[in-house]
């Protein structure tokens, strides 16, 4: 994962912390945290030529990402992974109907506080 930092170092994206989830080796997996969705999407972006297993889900976050699908079709895509059994978790069920550019608005909308900054994991 060091490698992968360095990496996004080069073509100046910013990552945050390089990380592992899980203690047992045979499950391991291994997090990328940054808090600036705009690095997230270029990360997904360069990251997906090299990707062989995890090319799917990038295509996913991708499109959510730019405003192509909403919440609910970027979770369904990702349910219908695991059901294929392509990808490892539990089938999600939410309520998402807007994109994430619409979505922000909407909650920003209807808060006083400050605006909602989403921290995201690849």
């Amino acid at each position: 994962m060091e490698s992968i930092s360095r990496f996004l170092e080069k073509r100046r994206i910013n990552s945050g912390n390089v990380g592992r989830d899980n203690k047992e080796v045979w499950q391991a997996a291994y997090r990328l945290d940054t808090s600036e969705v705009n690095s997230v999407l270029r990360t997904a972006k360069v990251m997906i030529r090299y990707s062989v297993k995890k090319g799917e889900d990038l295509k996913i976050a991708i499109d959510y990402l730019e405003r192509r699908v909403t919440g609910i079709e970027a979770i369904a895509a990702f349910n219908e992974e695991v059901r294929e059994g392509r990808r490892r978790g539990k089938v999600r069920k939410v309520d998402l109907p807007h994109t994430r550019e619409v979505g922000l608005r909407l909650v920003n909308s209807r808060t006083l506080a400050t605006p909602v900054r989403p921290t995201w994991s690849m």
